[in-house]
């Protein structure tokens, strides 16, 4: 990266801008601005400032409110005949899936008085959402119609922060640090049960096709068989808090985990396990092809990746401040160094880059990327992978 024309500081004992005549004062001015620009403008990640000045666009744009932030995760499911999105954005909204209709976002009024979703699932063919005020907490099943809550409150003990399906059971990663502990639950048909953990806060789960995966910010757990009412021994698979039981050297030193994701269609694999990607906050990206016998690390990628997802045969990443990032070779070469910026109109949207993406799903040609205070945004890679087309929802 270029350091600009006045990377060293000018000394006053040296120069006295007293008696620099108006005229130099104002060439001075223009050397300086131009060195700023060309810091600017050599950036890898960040468009020239001339070139986004001039080429800066306003998105296409549906109904979903612009402002708000992603507080949970997004599904795809068939509701009756109808292939449906749902995602948490403080309430629960959901519109068709098919785009070429481009039907309006509707939203489902909550069953809490101004309770936020912190997550939506299916499992066994019906729809769970996770909801809290702070006070009131509670585990609700949709309609079979999909449109409204039903009033049951299936669970009100504490506050879910995660809800998600592996293997077609629900678990639900319940507590917070004014709880007593953190617990992870799964429903057994009839209500939530304890899978028998504690005291780990449980930010991420995934299923590989035979192992049960789940992640703490600093620690790994994996089993192979389903959860029971006698519940896991949670001893975990590997722990930054104990290093020397490290079960790969690539794990080593790794910690503040943060998603997990497992390539079903990778074509390298025909029987499970499948690849298992793992995101870090501290810039790391590990990966398992064998059920976690042996792993990859990236470099340090000096980000903060918060959440892993896939389209079409590309890695993404939630990137945070660095907003989407992308691994174009790890699914083809196993290359996790490899890092790149999104092609198409990515770079000209300037609501787009100046995001804070903390979500990303990835739904066959479409991705989605979930933002703090920017909405949801679509990337449509359908016609050209390497210039997808962004829109704001």
């Amino acid at each position: 990266m270029h350091t600009g024309i006045y990377g060293n500081r000018i000394r006053k004992d040296r120069i006295s801008t007293s008696k620099i005549l108006p005229w130099a004062s104002l060439s001075l001015g223009i050397l300086l601005l131009l060195g700023i620009l060309l810091h600017t403008g050599c950036s890898k990640d960040t468009e020239g400032i001339f070139y986004s000045l001039e080429q800066e666009e306003k998105a296409v744009d549906n109904t979903l409110p612009n402002d708000v932030r992603i507080t949970g995760n997004m599904i795809k499911v068939t509701v009756g005949s109808e292939d449906r999105y749902y995602v948490c954005a403080g309430s629960l909204f959901y519109r068709t899936a098919d785009l070429a209709d481009n039907k309006p976002w509707t939203k489902i009024k909550s069953p809490i008085s101004s309770g936020i979703v912190s997550g939506v699932a299916e499992a066994g063919g019906r729809i769970y959402v996770s909801l809290s005020n702070g006070s009131e907490h509670g585990l609700f099943q949709l309609s079979t119609d999909g449109n409204a809550y039903e009033q049951v409150n299936l669970y009100s003990a504490k506050q879910i922060i995660r809800l998600f399906t592996l293997n077609n059971t629900l678990f639900a990663s319940a507590g917070t640090i004014l709880d007593d502990r953190f617990e992870l639950l799964f429903w057994d048909g009839s209500g939530l049960v304890p899978t028998g953990e504690h005291p780990y806060k449980i930010v991420a789960g995934a299923w590989d096709g035979v192992n049960y995966w789940f992640a703490s910010p600093s620690d790994l757990f994996r089993f192979n068989t389903p959860p029971t009412s006698n519940g896991w021994a949670f001893t975990p698979y590997y722990s930054h808090e104990a290093p020397n039981t490290s079960p790969a050297p690539e794990l080593n030193d790794k910690t503040y985990f943060t998603d997990l994701f497992v390539d079903f269609t990778d074509p390298s694999v025909s029987s499970p396990p499948y690849p298992l990607y793992l995101s870090s906050s501290d810039g790391y990206i590990l990966k398992t092809k064998d059920g976690g016998v042996s792993w990859k690390s990236s470099v340090d990628h000096n980000r903060s990746f918060q959440s892993i997802s896939k389209v079409r045969d590309i890695i993404i990443l939630g990137a945070g401040g660095s907003v989407i990032r992308e691994l174009p070779k790890a699914v083809s070469d196993n290359d996790l160094d490899t890092l790149d910026t999104p092609g198409g109109n990515f770079s000209r949207l300037p609501d787009l880059y100046g995001s804070n993406v903390i979500r990303v799903f990835g739904f066959g040609d479409i991705l989605y990327a979930g933002t703090t205070a920017n909405g949801l945004w679509r990337g449509d890679y359908s016609s050209d992978p390497k210039s997808p087309t962004w829109s704001q929802e």
